[in-house]
């Protein structure tokens, strides 16, 4: 009996395996590029058109500041925007879509991860 529903993708089709870095023998998992496409469009919805804050990885406090930069600026055409945002970086936009997989995903609830 599978460990996921009937007529879900498998987890194999959900990870790629990549070396860390060339030459170097280590591997890592990384989201497959449809899962990948997932997440930045669940998280690009949140920031523009839901509560921003809901999103793993944002509280109420930063939600805030990308709720005033979007109504200052409009809308993020691309969650890269998301760094032009003051108080994040390009490496805490890496971490948020990472933090969001499983949520684009369905398989966990939407909101702030458990302390």
């Amino acid at each position: 009996m599978p460990l996921y529903p009937a007529g879900a993708p498998s987890p194999a089709s959900l990870v790629v395996l990549r070396r860390r870095q060339k030459g170097c023998p280590q591997w890592e998992a990384v989201a497959a590029p449809q899962v990948e496409a997932g997440v930045r469009a669940h998280v690009l919805q949140a920031l523009n058109g839901g509560d921003p804050a809901q999103l793993r990885g944002l509280g109420p406090r930063r939600g805030g500041r990308v709720r005033a930069w979007r109504q200052e600026h409009g809308p993020f055409r691309t969650v890269e925007d998301l760094a032009a945002v003051p108080g994040f970086t390009v490496a805490q936009v890496a971490t948020l879509l990472q933090a969001n997989v499983t949520a684009a995903l369905g398989t966990a609830p939407l909101g702030p991860a458990p302390q």
